[in-house]
């Protein structure tokens, strides 16, 4: 008898959709605590991964991992058509998901298509076995990827986007600086303008909300520690408890001790 120990489960699902963007769209940048699959029918794409910047074309698929910032725009004047699922999972099977680009074959896209479909009905129907079906077909297709593929890990390479991998990388590597946009643009040896105008076009969001933001997501590891809240604010080099607090806010939608409670649930 061989008794099965699942490698990766699918414990609940987001959202899912099928959809065509039009021309020249952007999706603002963000970051969740869930994956996300995306996968291009038609047309060509552009995103930004974390500092990564990658092209998609018809039969690709990428993965976000819970908290890795993306964005999304369209390339070459296409209007792609593309499918998106989130989704969380359990297990240890994830981690042998690649960070780059798959190539969907024929019975891979009907996994998604069937996964996609199927998680719309059940929003409308509650059926439970719809929704069975949706993580069943989804977990099939993410172990079916990690056995057959290693993922291609060909970024775009344009000067730009070269620029931009050095302005995330420097980011994130001074989380807790409290730096202004003056100080990164001195640092990365670019005008403010110009550091500015590289971030936007690769992120879809100002360069400090994407850099607040991650330092309130990097304070949240903190809070997890147990850390006094004025630790925190101290660690981060924020002038006031009160100022620190105010912006955890604004970022997060709840103040800290809101969020430290909320983990007591």
């Amino acid at each position: 008898m061989l008794k099965v120990k699942p490698v990766l489960r699918v414990t609940a699902f987001h959202s899912g959709w099928n959809t065509r963007f039009r021309t020249n769209f952007l999706f603002s940048g963000e970051s969740h605590d869930f994956w996300e699959l995306l996968y291009v029918i038609d047309g060509k794409i552009g995103i930004s991964k974390n500092e990564k910047v990658y092209e998609l074309e018809a039969g690709d698929v990428i993965f976000y991992r819970p908290m890795e910032f993306h964005s999304t725009w369209t390339l070459d004047g296409t209007a792609p058509r593309i499918v998106i699922i989130s989704f969380s999972l359990e297990g240890n099977g994830f981690s042998a998901l690649g960070d780059g680009i798959y190539k969907v074959r024929k019975i891979e896209r009907s996994l998604i298509m069937s996964a996609v479909d199927l998680y719309r009905s059940s929003t409308q129907t509650a059926d439970p076995v719809s929704i069975q079906l949706a993580a069943n077909h989804t977990e099939e297709l993410l172990l079916r990827l990690i056995t057959s593929q290693t993922p291609s890990q060909t970024y775009h390479i344009s000067p730009s986007a070269k620029n931009y991998r050095q302005i995330i990388s420097f980011l994130d590597s001074h989380l807790k600086d409290n730096l202004s946009t003056e100080d990164i643009a001195r640092e990365c040896c670019f005008s403010v303008s110009n550091v500015k105008k590289i971030f936007k076009k690769y992120s879809g969001i100002g360069i400090m909300q994407y850099y607040n933001e991650q330092r309130m997501i990097l304070a949240t590891s903190y809070i997890k520690q147990d850390f006094k809240i004025s630790e925190i604010a101290e660690q981060f080099n924020f002038s006031s408890q009160n100022y620190f607090t105010e912006v955890f806010k604004r970022h997060m939608k709840m103040t800290p001790m809101q969020y430290k409670k909320s983990l007591e649930k």
